[in-house]
């Protein structure tokens, strides 16, 4: 019992003469003495030291926040305010200790405004509490305590997703965040705005003064037809010609016997794809847009069937298929009998000369230069004798 009383007699004056001694010493020797004996002492007039340990090192709890070997960072881009100051015991137990007082994120979130609380889609590290996955949270050489600016730090994650493409989106190019919200957002894809209006926030927005939009222009779905990022295709379009607009629509071509070239080409030769101010989207009218190809036989003629015209070609015409040549929408006389009276038809002397013939045998359907629009040549035949049977 004596020799028990004596040890503790001893290591108290031990104690006291050591902190005696230290007190006593220069600021430089009570650094020395205190780092022996505790990790993370601030060196003299200096910032807090960082230790020489790995996060390896703290074991599979991830409790806390080991930085890297390496000395303070002089003139950064960014210093995290507690750290300049030297107040280290905001994040950490003690002074002298490298275990944080918490968890991230929440340790965090005791200054930062808490950005997960009421967001629906969170970016992985920032839901995980990996905050140091991009920020150093003593130092760094970039703005708001980054590792590194711009792609290159969602790349240290993400794969290049411009890397193999011809075509690329320039945002993509230069900086992620011109869309994307780094930590959460209440819009897929971490968006910081709605698909439509970031598109927008860049390109015209063609909806405005349309009076027809196509759905998925209308609802905002750019990506149902755009990569956002890039592709191989002009425009980022995810497919190209018509193979796009058969992800929604029909084939309009399917067991059709005679098919109209450019439907056969693409669709985007008549429709507009976004918006338009006529009617099914298309680019121009209808007969504008027809004579883009056709030669305009209304210039020259003195006479006009109606629906020619008014610009009605699809009065008789179907623009992508059909089952009669000249893409007409009915064979024969069952087509000018959509307008026509029959029994008025049959009261005309010289149908009744002509029974079996088929209307566009003897009349243009379009103009002519006889206000009946018969061909050249029929003239002839209708003033003469009717054939023989």
């Amino acid at each position: 019992m004596k020799c028990r009383t004596h040890y503790r007699g001893i290591v108290t004056l031990a104690a006291i003469c050591g902190t005696l001694a230290i007190v006593g010493c220069s600021t430089q020797t009570r650094y020395t003495w205190l780092n022996t004996f505790f990790d993370g002492v601030p060196p003299p007039g200096g910032a807090p030291a960082r230790v020489a340990r790995t996060e390896e090192e703290e074991g599979p709890g991830r409790r806390f926040i080991i930085p890297r070997p390496s000395a303070p960072v002089v003139n950064s881009g960014s210093v995290h305010p507690p750290y300049a100051d030297g107040e280290c015991a905001s994040c950490h137990e003690s002074q002298y200790s490298q275990s944080m007082k918490g968890l991230l994120p929440a340790l965090c979130f005791q200054c930062h405004d808490n950005f997960l609380a009421k967001a629906k889609v969170t970016h992985e590290p920032a839901g995980l509490g990996q905050c140091t996955a991009c920020h150093n949270p003593h130092s760094a050489p970039n703005k708001i305590l980054l590792k590194r600016t711009g792609r290159a730090l969602c790349l240290d994650c993400h794969e290049d997703p411009v890397a193999k493409v011809k075509v690329k989106h320039p945002p993509v190019e230069g900086d992620c965040l011109q869309c994307h919200d780094p930590h959460a957002t209440n819009v897929k894809g971490l968006l910081r705005k709605p698909q439509a209006e970031t598109c927008f926030s860049c390109h015209n927005n063609f909806l405005k003064a349309a009076k027809y939009k196509h759905d998925p222009a209308d609802n905002g779905d750019c990506t149902s037809c755009h990569n956002p990022h890039g592709s191989d295709i002009k425009k980022m379009l995810v497919k190209d010609g018509r193979a796009l607009c058969l992800q929604c629509h029909d084939d309009p071509l399917e067991k059709a016997k005679v098919k109209h070239q450019p439907v056969e080409d693409g669709c985007l030769d008549c429709h507009d794809p976004h918006a338009s101010n006529i009617k099914n989207f298309l680019k121009k009218p209808v007969a504008t847009l027809c004579f883009d190809c056709h030669d305009d036989f209304l210039k020259p003629a003195k006479f006009k069937h109606d629906p020619a015209a008014n610009g009605d070609c699809l009065s008789c015409h179907d623009p992508h298929k059909s089952n009669a040549d000249g893409l007409l929408i009915k064979s024969g006389a069952a087509l000018c009998l959509q307008c026509h009276d029959e029994d008025d038809m049959k009261k005309v002397k010289t149908h009744q000369k002509f029974p079996k013939k088929d209307c566009l045998s003897c009349h243009d359907p379009h103009a002519g230069s006889d206000d009946r629009f018969l061909k050249p040549g029929v003239q002839k035949l209708v003033s003469g004798p009717p054939p023989s049977k």
